[in-house]
């Protein structure tokens, strides 16, 4: 990577780590260790991976849970059986990587997400359990918009950790001059009192 594009996954994995539910940077990298290879085989962007990473996580799933149950379904996605083919073009949901990287990862999950319900026969042909499931009921659910939100945070996301630093920077020079004024204040009030010879 070049410096400008580790600056850009920098800010990107900050948006995720401030997004999520208190996901530290460890558990972040390895969880995204875990989904990103399968979500680049079918385009899915740092940006979608990382709004469904941190709406997960901020409701509430471990970021590891959700790395494994985002890499299974990747993998069906990527590279279906016949028979998962089959009855996905059964139930008229034609998913392939171009049209993943046309409705994004949101809207393949939201074509999917009503047939799963209640299908075990179709999760157990995408390799995810009913755990994982409510995950992704999760996403097309209750944490629709929270994804959406996400998401547009990831893309807006440049520039995020310079701006930090810099408002973490004038926040410690602040409390600095604060604390210096009160240093002056203590040794002027001493000083009045005769307690501190100058």
């Amino acid at each position: 990577l070049s410096a400008d594009q580790a600056g850009v996954v920098s800010d990107k994995l900050f948006a995720i780590m401030r997004k999520g539910g208190g996901v530290d940077a460890p558990a972040l990298a390895q969880a995204l260790t875990l989904a990103a290879p399968a979500a680049s085989a079918l385009g899915i962007s740092l940006d979608e991976l990382g709004a469904v990473m941190a709406t997960l996580t901020g409701a509430g799933f471990k970021a590891s849970l959700s790395a494994r149950a985002l890499s299974a379904i990747f993998a069906q996605l990527s590279n279906p059986t016949s028979k998962l083919s089959e009855t996905l073009r059964e139930l008229g949901i034609n998913i392939t990587a171009a049209t993943i990287r046309h409705d994004g990862l949101a809207g393949t999950l939201a074509k999917i997400a009503p047939v799963l319900q209640g299908n075990f026969e179709l999760t157990s042909q995408l390799g995810i359990s009913q755990r994982q499931l409510g995950q992704i009921m999760t996403l097309t659910g209750s944490q629709a918009n929270n994804l959406t939100s996400n998401l547009e945070a990831l893309k807006t996301s440049v520039g995020l950790v310079a701006s930090e630093f810099e408002q973490q920077q004038q926040t410690i020079s602040e409390q600095w001059s604060r604390a210096m004024v009160n240093v002056q204040k203590l040794f002027i009030g001493a000083a009045d009192k005769g307690s501190l010879l100058l």
